[in-house]
């Protein structure tokens, strides 16, 4: 049997004691082919995150992101297992910020907790 979904929940209820509720979302623009239009599609992942420490200098310089102008979040998602999409939105902080990088921390493939790199 796995632990994942136990180790999550304990992830989760400890990210929601000291964490601030976050919503990413993800919107995406398609064509309908038979009419010429756009089709707007938003898609959300929600949870809670706090600020990560380690700022990820490597990550930082490979996007061209500058410290101190980005923020690394620790994220456990309230969804066992959902990941935010990079091109996300969210408000941290009072400031929408968008998803640069993620880096999924996962057991039987399946995410437990997220780094997110953000930035204006």
């Amino acid at each position: 049997m796995t632990q994942g979904p136990s180790l999550h929940q304990r992830a989760n209820t400890l990210l929601t004691r000291i964490g601030s509720p976050v919503t990413f979302t993800f919107t995406q623009t398609t064509i309908n082919e038979l009419t010429g239009g756009t089709i707007a599609s938003a898609f959300f992942v929600s949870g809670h995150a706090i600020p990560d420490t380690d700022d990820q200098p490597k990550v930082y310089q490979d996007l061209g992101l500058i410290i101190g102008k980005a923020v690394t979040l620790l994220f456990s998602p309230s969804a066992y297992g959902e990941v935010p999409q990079i091109g996300s939105t969210v408000v941290w902080g009072g400031t929408t910020y968008t998803v640069r990088f993620v880096s999924p921390h996962e057991l039987d493939a399946t995410a437990i907790l997220v780094k997110v790199v953000i930035s204006l």
